[in-house]
């Protein structure tokens, strides 16, 4: 019998994870939550207390749904795709421009 359940589902990219799908970054809750209409600090809250441990402090993250720009936003490509931004690197200046550019903002 296959242990299936101790690898983590088919829509989470293995290299999204760390330590046996323990860790989950930002990169993969905001797009995640949005789908289920959650707002981000809400649903970093409810993973940890499903014993998840997350790369991100829950009390950061903002209370308001997330939005279509914002998975843009923290897309490397701005395409609302994997790969993330890093919220451990600051993010480069080209990125903001090209994202202002891209969802008009500014």
């Amino acid at each position: 019998m296959q242990d299936s359940w101790l690898e983590p589902p088919p829509w989470l990219h293995r290299s999204m994870v760390s330590d046996k799908w323990k860790s989950s970054p930002v990169g993969h809750l905001v797009p995640a939550f949005a789908r289920l209409g959650w707002g981000l600090r809400e649903a970093a809250e409810r993973l940890v207390a499903l014993g998840y441990r997350l790369t991100v402090d829950p009390e950061t993250l903002p209370m308001e749904p997330v939005t279509a720009a914002d998975i843009a936003l923290i897309s490397e490509d701005l395409d609302a795709e994997y790969p993330w931004l890093d919220p451990a690197l600051p993010v480069p200046v080209g990125h903001l421009l090209a994202a202002s550019a891209q969802v008009r903002w500014g």
